[in-house]
């Protein structure tokens, strides 16, 4: 199972974001508090099961709602 592109993206940002923080306290306890969601993508035949965050699942099941 792989993270999806947009998973890696908010993790990376965290990461810049509070790079340099005491021990890293600060990426540590965002890291601990990010939650994923399998997702089955469908390409062409093939499917897939990557995780999203659960913050972004959420949004997309209400702006496809």
């Amino acid at each position: 199972m792989k993270l999806h592109h947009s998973a890696i993206e908010k993790i990376v940002n965290i990461c810049i974001t509070y790079a340099g923080s005491p021990n890293e306290v600060k990426i540590r306890n965002l890291l601990n508090q990010l939650d994923f969601t399998p997702y089955e993508r469908k390409l062409n035949d093939n499917q897939d099961i990557v995780l999203v965050t659960t913050e972004d699942f959420v949004k997309a099941l209400k702006d496809n709602g």
